[in-house]
């Protein structure tokens, strides 16, 4: 999950916040995520080179690549094989900008349909004022809903 808001509007360009949650294959990380691991706060999810969220879609002139997608480990389950994590970050974005961002990769576990198949996540993300409020919008908070595990009994 990816969501946004303007963090500081007294600036030009405008301060906005990124947050991210994202969960993750358990043993594709190392160290691995432990209670040990989660009170260091240190991002270790995610942490791949190269693994970013990018613009994809009328970027600002100057604006490809708006940070890591880099989390720190915040929960784990070892029999599901997950590890999660959440963290935020800032970027600088020009005034009255609209454009879509996005984190794309392919799948760490073996679906049902096959085996690293493509997928992404994204966020637009527009620094308009609202014409009845003239304040900025921002991105809703969504909280994950939890895994469930279906047993066939």
């Amino acid at each position: 999950m990816i969501s946004w808001r303007v963090a500081d509007d007294t600036t030009s360009p405008l301060v906005v916040e990124i947050f991210q949650r994202h969960a993750w294959r358990y043993t594709f990380y190392t160290p691995l995520c432990t209670s040990a691991t989660i009170p260091s706060g240190q991002p270790i999810l995610g942490s791949t080179a190269g693994y970013n969220i990018i613009c994809i879609s009328t970027c600002p002139a100057g604006l490809t690549i708006l940070g890591s997608v880099a989390v720190p480990c915040t929960g784990f389950n070892m029999g599901e094989q997950y590890a999660m994590g959440e963290g935020r970050f800032t970027v600088n974005i020009p005034e009255n900008s609209s454009f879509v961002a996005s984190f794309s990769n392919s799948a760490w576990f073996a679906l049902f349909t096959g085996v690293n198949l493509p997928w992404s996540v994204a966020v637009q993300i527009q620094t308009f004022k609202r014409s009845d409020t003239r304040k900025y919008n921002n991105a809703p908070i969504v909280t994950m809903l939890p895994i469930y595990r279906l047993r066939n009994l």
